[in-house]
């Protein structure tokens, strides 16, 4: 006969044990924490921020242009044989031209040049036709934009470095969780060894008093240490339980061992 089925003594929980791959562990931790993910956004983000911050010392050329077609209704002092003033036929019109910005040394070149051709008006038998063309240059100008630079530089290097930082410490969470729970597992076998021992032993000092060998003292201290023994063996069991939420929170994965 069980000594347990005798005293009452309750079952042990039962622990399914899942094998740890520390280095899929660690992917999917990197995966799904949302710090890696916010950080890893704001390397792009800043990453944009640079590229904005360069291309303001690029040269700039800006192309401009217009087209259409018109006429003047009204043209002073001529009529025709029904004694009404003359329509004109449409007639083309346009505005071409291009604005070229060359920043350097903390200054600007600016160089532009337009044509244009526009329609007859009133007074007048033949449109209006210009070129222009025009350089400015302005001296110091464009200082912010090497502290725009030098800004977006710092900013992108910080995001990097949050992101590096969190990726870290990720990594420290999930190295320290495998290395908690195989320190449980180990724990809660030697707990396991220690029960069956103490479960052995009570269980002989049973039979001894059925033989008369020995007091009932002897049984009820080597139950008290059964049961002794079964509390470090339910404690094994919830570290090994804390040990493996640690590594879920590490991973940012609900029931991440679940199916494992």
């Amino acid at each position: 006969m069980n000594l347990r089925d005798n005293f009452g003594i309750a079952p042990s929980p039962e622990l399914k044990k899942v094998t740890l791959d520390f280095g899929k562990t660690l992917q999917d931790a990197f995966m799904n924490r949302p710090e890696i993910k916010a950080n890893a956004l704001m390397v792009t983000y800043y990453n944009y921020g640079k590229g904005i911050a360069n291309a303001k010392s690029l040269p700039k050329v800006d192309l401009l242009g217009q087209w259409g077609v018109a006429w003047e209704d009204y043209v002073a002092g001529e009529t025709n044989l029904a004694g009404l003033e003359p329509r004109r036929n449409l007639q083309p019109q346009w505005y071409a031209g291009i604005k070229a910005s060359v920043p350097f040394a903390g200054s600007t070149a600016e160089y532009s040049y337009t044509r244009e051709e526009w329609v007859p008006v009133v007074q007048t038998t033949k449109g209006t036709e210009a070129t222009t063309n025009s350089f400015k240059f302005k001296i110091l100008d464009r200082l912010d934009m090497f502290s725009d630079k030098q800004l977006a530089d710092i900013d992108f290097d910080r995001s990097r470095s949050e992101l590096n930082k969190t990726k870290n410490d990720v990594v420290l969470e999930v190295r320290e969780g495998c290395f908690n729970y195989e320190k449980a597992l180990i724990q809660l076998e030697t707990a396991e060894n220690k029960v069956k021992y103490q479960e052995t032993d009570a269980e002989l000092m049973r039979m001894k008093r059925g033989m008369d060998e020995i007091q009932d003292s002897n049984v009820v201290d080597s139950l008290i240490k059964v049961a002794q023994e079964k509390f470090g063996y339910v404690q094994a069991v919830t570290d090994c339980k804390i040990t493996l939420a640690a590594l879920e929170k590490a991973v940012g994965v609900e029931d991440y061992f679940r199916n494992k």
